[in-house]
């Protein structure tokens, strides 16, 4: 019986629950129809209302007879809840009809008792999804609502529920069946299987854009290419990463798929496939014929290459712009695959996503044979700031650089090409990519495609960005240069500053109040550990920069004696060591053109000293933004550090090699400055600096007990190399404090035995008392 049929009876019934009490009225929307007169019915007729809850006749209720008997339960005043309770719902369809008349009563222990039978009868995934879809919006709006008085795990069963068609959308097998309906000789299912595919999100996309990829027959490539489109943005950034596979068989998959998508715009991959040095001429045959018929006529080469360097240089600046803003929140990219055979969906900083879309014109453009050296050069610079931000961490990786290894032979060896890319990243302001830069030319000389451009390293040993001074000593040292260069003292000098990565972060405070400087001495220790060097004026300041501490943040929370804030800025700014350092002026005591000033510098901000550590938290982060590069983790401090020492290790203990480099110059500090040097170099350091210092530490580290055996072993061996090359530099007070180690050490430390027992053997050799110890 339906529900409109009934108008008359419901009229009556009005009446006579109004004569009889207004207890029994019923709300004016009670969709129950004659078996409401009886709370106590337990049957109904298939086509009542109590059918819609899921009576005897719904297809989820079992047979009567194999129901277990139901504790009698307690009548409820209210006449609905009594019907629902009489004919309980089975189906995700009854179900959604009994919680939206609960929910519009108000009846919240009744919602929560369905939610809670939901529970305990541990529907499948499929019919909670049948349940959200039956649902309407209103019903899953009120029920996350603050006013449904649910418990928490109840409101976790509404949200189990409202995630299931999504769970299930992301299923391969459930997008499998759907793809396979792509092919359907039926439009209406084919147009029913392309809406359905969209529930599944970027999981759908990548499934596509596999089968698309592999040439699966299941469905045309033009049926799929054509659903792959109808996700919007999010589809059209997937076949423009598609068109970038290695296997040209594949890549000619996706673009012969765009070409027949009935469609007027002429995409820059369609123009870059027909005159592509990647694709081989039978492909490229068959996509201008597909072109051909599709628009009677095909673009000239010189008209495709404009395109690309339109849309590039459209796309560069659309990234400049984009990447001098906040950060936004997250976003992602389709990019390609490690093996560079499909596509895959990864998070990126939100500013990254133009640079995305860049690097794929990049890397269209180099394809041409039209290409020219400058656009080589341009494309470098944009895929190695792209490489830097996919992995910013500044240990060199394998990089995504798919023209790298497609043109390494005949072009990236010319001469000059890398230097090009790092002048041409410092005009971007493209840091990342300069040091990437830096880092291939490294790979380039070792592996013999270059000669090593002194020259060039040298000046870059002086660069005021610390990321750069110190990627340069890297390749410096990776090269190993044997002959004098112009940068020798730079470069110990740079290797040493590094040693001192190790120690953590360092910071400069400047301000004439000792007690602001120690507040923001504390907030930076607490937010980033760093070391704090506090002055408190200008002189002081620029005295610390050039002492070759690694300074890597300016803190300015006062004005000082000698200078104002204005010409403080100014002289920081000019000054190599500090101008490329992020700089926050924590004060609000500024004058308009001071202001101005830190409004118009790059790299600098204006905040407010606080005790309260989320302020604080917040202007270190904008400081760290400021920057191009990001922060250097602990990896990479270890990682310059270990290289510094290394090198440093390297140059001393090999005097007759490297005999060229100044150590001597620089005596005082590789011998009382190692604490960011491994063992094992700070040993062969020592014993290639000949002095009486270096002999001394030597023969302290042979009873460290902070050395184990094999290191503490070894600098009594370098001990050893030391006094046959340089003499016996040790006073008499030396000599006697070894033996009194020894006979200290000796009864309770068998390792001093043999260490300081080798100390004291080459001490009687050189004596002419025995003779050397073997191997020394």
């Amino acid at each position: 019986m339906s529900f409109q049929k009934y108008t008359i009876q419901r009229i009556f019934y009005f009446a006579w629950a109004c004569w009889i009490g207004p207890t029994a009225v019923l709300h004016a929307q009670n969709p129950f129809d004659s078996g409401a007169f009886d709370p106590g019915t337990t049957t109904s007729d298939p086509q009542s209302a109590f059918g819609a809850f899921g009576g005897p006749n719904s297809p989820m209720v079992p047979a009567a007879a194999n129901q277990p008997a139901a504790a009698p339960e307690e009548k409820d005043p209210d006449p609905v809840v009594r019907m629902l309770r009489a004919s309980p719902p089975k189906t995700p369809e009854d179900m959604a009809d009994g919680l939206t008349w609960m929910v519009r009563i108000r009846r919240w222990d009744e919602v929560g008792r369905l939610l809670d039978q939901i529970q305990s009868a541990g529907w499948s995934l499929s019919q909670r999804a049948a349940l959200a879809r039956s649902g309407k919006s209103s019903l899953w709006v009120r029920l996350r609502s603050d006013q449904a008085e649910l418990s928490d795990p109840q409101r976790e069963i509404v949200m189990q529920i409202l995630r299931a068609p999504a769970e299930i959308a992301r299923d391969l097998k459930w997008i499998d069946g759907w793809i396979a309906k792509l092919g359907s000789s039926s439009a209406g299912e084919r147009r029913l299987a392309q809406l359905r595919l969209q529930d599944g999100g970027s999981v759908a996309v990548q499934q596509l854009v596999s089968r698309l990829l592999s040439g699966d027959s299941a469905a045309t490539p033009i049926m799929l290419a054509g659903t792959i489109v109808e996700f919007g943005s999010d589809g059209v950034d997937a076949l423009q990463a598609a068109c970038l596979v290695a296997d040209p068989q594949r890549s000619a998959r996706v673009l012969f798929a765009l070409a027949e998508l009935p469609s007027k715009k002429f995409t820059a991959e369609l123009g870059a496939g027909l005159v592509s040095t990647t694709l081989p001429d039978d492909l490229r045959a068959k996509l201008a014929e597909i072109l051909l018929a599709k628009y009677g006529g095909l673009p000239p080469e010189d008209a495709v290459y404009a395109l690309l360097s339109k849309r590039f240089d459209e796309s560069l600046e659309e990234y400049q712009m984009a990447r001098s803003g906040d950060g936004g929140l997250p976003d992602s990219v389709w990019r390609l695959t490690p093996d560079r055979m499909s596509i895959q969906r990864v998070e990126v900083p939100a500013k990254d996503r133009m640079l995305e879309r860049t690097s794929q014109l990049a890397t269209l453009r180099m394809r041409l044979s039209a290409a020219t050296s400058a656009d080589r050069v341009e494309g470098g610079v944009v895929l190695l700031q792209r490489a830097y931000r996919m992995s910013p961490q500044l240990e060199l990786r394998e990089l995504e650089v798919p023209w790298y290894t497609e043109t390494q032979a005949d072009r990236m060896p010319e001469a000059g090409y890398w230097e090009q890319v790092f002048a041409q990243a410092g005009v971007w302001q493209m840091h990342g990519a300069a040091v990437r830069s830096l880092q291939m030319m490294g790979q380039a000389v070792n592996a013999g495609q270059l000669v090593a451009p002194m020259d060039f390293l040298s000046r870059l040993l002086s660069d005021p960005r610390p990321m750069i001074r110190y990627t340069a000593l890297e390749t410096v040292a990776s090269i190993g240069p044997t002959q004098p260069y112009w940068g020798m003292e730079k470069a110990i000098e740079t290797a040493w500053e590094m040693t001192q990565l190790a120690g953590g972060p360092h910071a400069l405070v400047i301000g004439l109040q000792a007690e602001l400087r120690q507040a923001a001495q504390q907030q930076l220790q607490l937010q980033t550990g760093a070391d704090v060097t506090a002055v408190n004026s200008a002189r002081a300041a620029l005295l610390a920069l050039h002492e070759g501490k690694p300074i890597e943040l300016v803190v300015i929370v006062d004005r000082v004696v000698d200078q104002s804030i204005f010409e403080l800025l100014q002289r920081l700014r000019q000054a190599n060591r500090s101008q490329s350092l992020p700089i926050a002026v924590l004060t609000d005591q500024l004058y308009p053109h001071e202001r101005q000033l830190i409004d118009d510098t790059a790299g600098v901000i204006s905040s407010v000293l606080s005790r309260n550590a989320e302020q604080m938290e917040r202007v270190v982060r904008m400081l760290l933004d400021s920057l191009d590069t990001s922060p250097m983790t602990a990896a990479d401090r270890g990682n310059f550090a270990g290289v510094g020492g290394k090198f440093l290790a390297t140059i001393a203990g090999d005097r007759e090699r490297y005999g060229f480099y100044p150590v001597a110059d620089w005596h005082d500090r590789l011998v009382n400055t190692m604490g960011g040097m491994t063992p094992s170099s700070r040993i062969s350091l020592l014993a290639g600096l000949g002095s009486t210092e270096s002999q001394r530490k030597l023969a302290m580290m042979t009873a460290s007990g902070n050395l184990d055996e094999q290191e503490r072993l070894e600098a009594a061996k370098a001990f050893g190399r030391s006094v046959r090359q340089f003499g016996m530099i040790l006073s008499r007070e030396d000599v006697a404090q070894s033996y009194d180690l020894y006979n200290q050490l000796g009864p309770t430390d068998p390792v001093a035995v043999k260490s300081i027992g080798l100390i004291l053997d080459v001490m009687e050799a050189h004596a002419g008392k025995m003779l050397w110890p073997e191997g020394l």
